[in-house]
């Protein structure tokens, strides 16, 4: 049972047993408060909390009530449509005397912050947690540890554990729960992700087949797909107004835990996307053929970049985070040719080259499904068990949230079910555009990469030349033709 994340959900598919996980959780955390110096009860008080009293009652309750039933020695007060409160008295088998007070509220027309100002928590359950405003969390969060109140506590007592927690069903990749605890999750932040109804591994299901022996296949006969990818599958949906790209991408198989540098002298891949809003990200090819990558570069909206300046911030995070281990950047191939908008009106690759100081591969398509090919393939294989996409957990914001929610492919307007075959261009295409680029580079394998960082000499000798001809392309590109 989690005591170290203070914010904690729990996300899973229809009849997966998740909402009965909190009343539990509430009584395991009760166990481990310290006795009150007043009776030395080990007690707690903790919360219940829906957006309205009808969804409190009518849904909440009862199933509180199947895990804490309402009897003579644990009374359950209140009326139907207003507060409630239910008092759980037990005795552990040691001899701990455990007792505890759960208010039952509606949010319902208040302000967030009115309606936390009266509460002292122990701990906190908000049932169908995505349905609650994110605006309501850190108020929310403000009360945990209010009770027992000091004044109950023993001198120098060990502080005991406190938790914010929520139930929930997968919710649209916009959701709160998707942005704050799986994109970029803080550290007292953690959502736990139940696997697929279809999985072996699916959870409750010995009291789901007493139900149905087919209980999942059933229900999924009446679902249209994406109901189904997110009720029984369990996975975040998308705006009706587009899909993801990648649907095979889970936090838990591909950002590590916790983040960690590249090693020295270890190969390094940079793919990079073009033009005047340029991005990429820096990987590390690991020695198995898995792909880490440790960190990105974007240019903000609304601001724009030319491939001088981006080549030099490139080179001062390769220095800073990869010092002494050459780099190799996959760029689109377009930036091979000349623009009469980069400077000197020599290619944008060039330029680049020139003021980053890495060796260039360039890619032999543009393709964008042969593109992306690449980066599933590194989602869905593995290598000594863990999948061969490994990402650091921090500095790749964009990434991330492209791969949640912002890289996705936009619906035809006035098409029902029907989509673009491209992803749409924006903020998150263009790091996901260099990100394919790495992939395809990583894919062409370590002795592609060996060939082009010995070719780096004649790459920057190229690069010298082209102020006296534009040779140094014709150059470049003899260098770079193969892979």
């Amino acid at each position: 049972m989690d005591t170290k994340h203070e914010l904690v959900g729990v996300m899973g598919p229809f009849g997966s047993g998740k909402t009965s996980a909190c009343p539990i959780k509430g009584h395991y955390l009760t166990q481990l408060q310290v006795p009150m110096l007043s009776d030395g009860v080990r007690r707690s008080k903790g919360y219940v909390i829906r957006d309205t009293y009808r969804n409190l009652w009518d849904k909440t309750i009862p199933s509180w009530k199947d895990v804490f039933p309402d009897c003579k020695g644990w009374p359950f007060k209140g009326a139907k449509g207003g507060p409630a409160t239910h008092v759980i008295s037990w005795v552990q088998p040691n001899g701990d005397r455990c007792e505890m007070i759960v208010e039952f509220r509606a949010i319902g027309d208040q302000s967030y912050e009115e309606f936390a100002k009266g509460l002292y928590a122990t701990w906190i359950w908000l049932n169908e947690g995505d349905s609650t405003p994110e605006a309501a969390i850190g108020p929310l969060l403000g009360r945990l540890g209010r009770y027992p109140q000091p004044h109950e506590i023993p001198e120098g007592a060990a502080k005991a554990p406190v938790a914010l927690m929520f139930d929930f069903n997968a919710p649209l990749h916009t959701n709160w729960t998707v942005k704050r605890c799986m994109v970029n999750p803080k550290p007292l932040d953690r959502v736990y992700v139940q696997p697929s109804g279809f999985s072996p591994d699916a959870e409750n299901m010995d009291a789901l087949r007493k139900i149905r022996p087919d209980y999942y296949e059933h229900m999924a006969l009446g679902m249209q797909d994406w109901e189904i990818a997110r009720f029984i599958k369990n996975m975040p949906g998308y705006s009706r107004s587009g899909k993801p790209v990648y649907t095979d991408y889970a936090r838990d198989l591909h950002v590590l835990e916790i983040g960690r540098p590249p090693r020295r002298g270890a190969r390094i891949i940079f793919g990079g996307d073009a033009g005047s809003t340029p991005a990429g990200v820096f990987l590390e090819l690991m020695p198995n053929g898995s792909l880490h990558p440790f960190a990105e570069l974007v240019t903000e909206p609304g601001e724009l970049d030319e491939a001088d300046s981006f080549g030099k911030r490139c080179a001062a995070t390769a220095a800073q985070l990869a010092p002494g281990s050459p780099v190799v950047a996959a760029l689109d191939p377009s930036s091979w040719a000349h623009q009469s908008g980069v400077k000197g009106g020599i290619s944008w690759a060039l330029t680049f080259a020139k003021h980053s100081g890495f060796a260039l591969w360039r890619p032999p398509t543009n393709d964008p499904l042969i593109r992306i090919a690449a980066v599933k393939y590194y989602l869905t294989h593995t290598a000594e068990g863990r999948a061969l996409l490994q990402m650091n957990p921090e500095g790749l914001d964009t990434i991330i949230e492209g791969f949640v929610t912002g890289y996705k492919i936009k619906k035809l307007m006035g098409h029902d079910g029907e989509y673009h075959d491209k992803p749409d261009k924006g903020h998150f295409s263009h790091v996901h555009d260099g990100f394919q680029y790495g992939c395809m580079l990583a894919r062409a394998g370590h002795e592609v990469m060996d060939q082009v960082i010995l070719n780096q000499a004649a790459i920057i000798r190229a690069v010298q030349q082209q102020h006296s001809s534009h040779s140094g392309d014709d150059a470049l590109a003899h260098h770079l033709d193969y892979g």
